[in-house]
């Protein structure tokens, strides 16, 4: 079985529509969906930048692109991307389950050369939990419940020369998140997902493999 992590190909170039950022879509931080299982001080900084920025609620876009791709790359961290309803269905129609997906409305105006382009509705996606990083095979620190210790900070080098993800800790979903790091966007795919975005020719996306152990 072979395991992928999601990249946006293109950052930021003349082709894709990019995000520069998003802003927040309820008055209250803990009623954004995708930021209910993010820890308190990620949904604190979060807020205080909104506050600083005055960011409207929505994406903001940057001016160039002449394309909507089924993949949004974004500019401000997490989420890396937002994803197309075609994306959405083509999952759906294959019978892929996932955790959740939230509707992000885009902000006008659009790029100049998309003006007259209906854009499609973009989605922040959520994998249920099914799979562990393995941080023993990474030479990380970790506690009795392989959850990375990063009390003393990010070890060096970081990231890891290689990704390392448990073989074991699978629970043989084909679209997971990790049960030991970070949040339900941060996504991990089988080789099903790659299939049915070649097939569906999936835009401004590509797949890095990520290592296997026991």
């Amino acid at each position: 079985m072979n395991f992928y992590d999601f990249r946006v190909k293109s950052i930021g170039d003349s082709k894709y529509a990019w995000a520069s950022g998003y802003g927040p879509i309820a008055h209250n931080i803990d009623d954004i969906p995708f930021l209910k299982d993010a820890s308190d001080a990620f949904k604190k900084k979060r807020a205080e930048f909104w506050e600083r920025c005055a960011e409207r609620p929505g994406i903001s876009l940057d001016p160039g692109g002449k394309e909507w791709p089924d993949f949004l790359g974004c500019g401000l961290g997490t989420p890396s991307f937002f994803v197309s309803e075609k994306v959405l269905t083509d999952l759906r129609n294959a019978g892929v389950a996932f955790l959740r997906a939230t509707e992000i409305p885009l902000i006008q105006p659009f790029p100049k050369k998309l003006r007259d382009e209906p854009p499609p509705a973009y989605y922040v996606l959520e994998g249920i939990s099914g799979l562990e990083a393995s941080w023993k095979a990474m030479g990380i620190p970790h506690d009795n419940d392989n959850r990375g210790d990063f009390s003393r900070g990010l070890p060096k080098p970081w990231p890891p020369a290689e990704w390392k993800v448990s073989l074991s800790s699978w629970t043989g979903l084909d679209l997971v998140s990790y049960k030991n790091w970070q949040m339900p966007m941060t996504l991990v795919c089988t080789d099903k997902i790659k299939d049915i975005a070649k097939a569906r020719e999936w835009t401004n996306i590509k797949f890095r493999t990520i290592v296997t152990v026991e």
